[in-house]
């Protein structure tokens, strides 16, 4: 299996749940898995992270030829086929492009499972695993990753 990580999916781990210095076999099984591009990420995603300019966009930044897919037209056509059916994915009042769609057009694209801690939202949000269930797209957070790849931390 092929994963097409969010901003969250890095993100939430990295920061609050599996910090690298409590789990650095965790980040090194990533690693393993980013060299192979079993994970992979649009370069959208690089671009919420690049903004925090830390440890985890470092981490990243060193990893990026292997990560991170370019957009292509096929995938911005992807992107503008899901903003056209959920334009409330992407905030109105934002000014700076979101990964959102692109994560997913990019699973579309590639027959990826997704990879994010956004949850399935109560009225009048989207968010991604709405529009995954839409397009058929397997969806889990980061905890059912682990399980799907049989990560053991022992």
């Amino acid at each position: 299996m092929k994963y097409s990580f969010d901003t969250s999916g890095f993100l939430n781990p990295w920061k609050h749940y599996y910090r690298p210095i409590r789990f650095p076999k965790l980040w090194r099984d990533i690693d393993t898995r980013i060299h192979s591009q079993e994970v992979v990420a649009t370069e959208m995603v690089y671009y919420e992270l690049k903004v925090k300019n830390d440890e985890l966009t470092k981490w990243i930044a060193a990893r990026k030829e292997e990560l991170i897919i370019k957009v292509d037209a096929a995938q911005f056509e992807f992107v503008r086929m899901i903003l056209n059916e959920f334009p409330k994915l992407v905030p109105t009042k934002t000014t700076t492009e979101k990964a959102d769609p692109y994560v997913v057009a990019l699973a579309i694209q590639k027959n990826l499972i997704v990879v994010t801690d956004e949850k399935r939202p109560l009225k009048g949000r989207v968010k991604i695993p709405q529009v995954c269930d839409h397009y058929g797209i397997e969806c889990f957070d980061f905890q059912l990753f682990l399980d799907e790849i049989g990560y053991e931390d022992g």
